[in-house]
C-alpha cells in the first residue's frame, strides 16, 4: 500500500518535472531539507508548519526573480531569462553559443519560487516526491533520488540515440524549487553548478 502511494506520488510529480525538463530543453551551502526546517521553525510560531508560513510569505516579483540567476554556471555564461509558463518562476539559459539547441552543449536552470497559497503547494508535491525515495530504470532513462552534499535531490539522464539530457531537481530554503537541466550534459557535471546555486543566498 506504502509503496503505491509513493509511486502515485512521484509519477504525478514526474510529470510536473518533465514538464520543467521540457521547457527548458527549448530555451550559503544548504545541508539539507531537515536542518532547514529545524531552522525556519525557530524563527516561526510553534502552531505553524513549513507550508503554512511559505503560504502566508509573499511571492518575490519579476526584477527580484530575476536577481536570483548568476552570470555564470559552471563554464558557461547567462544569455537569457524568460518566465516560466503556469508559475511565479523563470528559466535561464546558460550556454557560449548566443542561443541553445538540441545541438549544442547548455544548461538551463529553472527557479521557481513556492512562496503564496498557489506556490506552496507546488513545492509540498515536490517535498513528498523527495521522501519517497523513488527510484526507476529503463534502457533510455534512470530517474533516482540521490543525496548531495546531504541533500536529496531528484537525478535524472536520458539517452536518445547519441543525445543525452540530464537533470538535477532540489529544493532550496524549502521554498524554491530548482532545476538544472543539462543537453549533451551528463548529472556528474551538473553537480558542480548545482553546489554553486547551494552556495547563493536567496530570500527567506
Amino acid at each position: 500500500m506504502k509503496t503505491m502511494k509513493n509511486k502515485k506520488i512521484f509519477l504525478s510529480v514526474f510529470w510536473m518535472l518533465l514538464l520543467v525538463w521540457g521547457c527548458s530543453a527549448g530555451s550559503q551551502n544548504n545541508t539539507g531539507s531537515e536542518n532547514s526546517m529545524t531552522e525556519n521553525s525557530e524563527k516561526q510560531d510553534h502552531d505553524k508548519n513549513w507550508q503554512q508560513v511559505l503560504a502566508e510569505k509573499t511571492p518575490l516579483d519579476k526584477d527580484e526573480l530575476y536577481k536570483l540567476f548568476p552570470e555564470k554556471l559552471g563554464e558557461f555564461p547567462l544569455i537569457l531569462i524568460s518566465d516560466n509558463p503556469g508559475t511565479n518562476g523563470a528559466i535561464g539559459s546558460y550556454c557560449h553559443e548566443s542561443e541553445t539547441s538540441n545541438l549544442n552543449r547548455h544548461i538551463t536552470l529553472t527557479i521557481i519560487d513556492g512562496a503564496g497559497y498557489t506556490g506552496f503547494q507546488h513545492i509540498n508535491e515536490v517535498y513528498r516526491m523527495l521522501e519517497s525515495d523513488y527510484s526507476e530504470k529503463n534502457e533510455k532513462e534512470w530517474l533516482r533520488i540521490e543525496k548531495l552534499n546531504n541533500q536529496k535531490m531528484i537525478f535524472r539522464d536520458k539517452t536518445s540515440d547519441d543525445w543525452a539530457v540530464s537533470g538535477i531537481s532540489f529544493l532550496k530554503n524549502l521554498r524554491y524549487h530548482i532545476t538544472l537541466s543539462g543537453n549533451r550534459i551528463s548529472t556528474n557535471d551538473l553537480r558542480n553548478p548545482v553546489n554553486e546555486i547551494l552556495a547563493l543566498k536567496y530570500p527567506e
